[in-house]
């Protein structure tokens, strides 16, 4: 059976062709998401988005997606978790758009976080598009932790666009990431400075010496936020570029603290673009915790992809 996988992130749709008869992946890219530049989009818009991405696909037989938690429908426009607006969800954002059929529902993942009573587990046939069946919307951070067959003794920390840290037993959301990192690396880019570069760059002693502490709860649903971020500890000497992007760097690692600390972790599993882009996190949380094993997951093929595919081994 050929399937299509797509991730639809607040980045990116991330998509990739799977076969589950020789369980190889092939075609795998991304495009740009609309809600890197809008908080809203309308079901028209979605439609057409998703019939640009699914017809270059003809031979595929199913699709399974994962998208964003959160949002909900005002009319046909969608807004995501990132909208200041509020109202009431009756459905996640995909699938909505089979919102009266016979086959309609909202899975589990993305029930849970609409504080939605009726919804579906596993997988289950949504309804057709492009002439395709498509599958329950799965909730993108389900698919990450289903990823990685988590023990009792292992912490991930899901590090992109958001972040969220899961043990076999629990999940926190909404920690300050990519958005939050984006409010400063805009900044700088003004100042002709590419942030993320210069972070791609820095050293463990960078780290160490960074003199600054940055609240990086600079948008309402972060789940420390208190009327924005901050930066602390500017004195006459060392208020410069870098030691600043070094300081925003090291609050941003040392806010996991809190859920990575106990002893009765032993491994720190890093998923996400994040820690693949800039090494000196591992670096630097290696040395932090040192009785812990320190993972950046680096599979060519994305978490969700691979969470998604794990539902569908055992569902489909």
């Amino acid at each position: 059976m050929k399937y299509l996988l797509i991730d639809f992130g607040a980045s990116f749709l991330k998509v990739v062709e799977y076969d589950s008869d020789t369980e190889l992946y092939s075609n795998n890219y991304s495009v740009p998401s609309p809600f890197k530049h809008s908080n809203t989009m309308t079901k028209d818009e979605l439609r057409n988005l998703l019939q640009s991405v699914v017809s270059k696909h003809t031979h595929i037989e199913r699709i399974v997606i994962c998208s964003i938690l959160g949002g909900f429908y005002n009319g046909d426009t969608y807004h995501s978790w990132k909208s200041k607006e509020y109202g009431v969800a009756t459905s996640c954002m995909i699938s909505g758009l089979f919102h009266g059929e016979e086959t309609f529902h909202v899975h589990e993942h993305q029930a849970k976080s609409l504080n939605i009573k009726d919804y579906e587990t596993g997988l289950k046939l949504l309804g057709h598009f492009d002439g395709k069946e498509i599958y329950s919307i799965l909730g993108d951070t389900d698919c990450v932790i289903n990823s990685v067959r988590l023990t009792e003794n292992d912490v991930l920390i899901n590090m992109g666009t958001g972040s969220q840290v899961a043990t076999k037993n629990s999940r926190k959301s909404f920690i300050p990431s990519g958005r939050a990192l984006n409010v400063f690396y805009n900044f700088f880019s003004e100042l002709g400075i590419d942030m993320f570069e210069v972070m791609s760059e820095l050293s463990l002693d960078d780290l160490n010496s960074a003199t600054l502490t940055v609240d990086l709860n600079v948008f309402p649903q972060s789940h420390k936020y208190n009327n924005g971020g901050s930066i602390n500890g500017i004195n006459e000497t060392g208020f410069t570029s870098k030691n600043l992007i070094s300081s925003v760097l090291k609050s941003y690692v040392d806010q996991y603290h809190e859920f990575v600390s106990d002893s009765k972790y032993s491994r720190i599993i890093l998923t996400g673009g994040i820690p693949k882009k800039i090494p000196v996190i591992h670096e630097y949380l290696s040395l932090k915790y040192e009785d812990k094993k320190v993972i950046v997951d680096k599979n060519e093929i994305e978490n969700t992809h691979r969470g998604i595919v794990n539902f569908i081994e055992e569902y489909l």
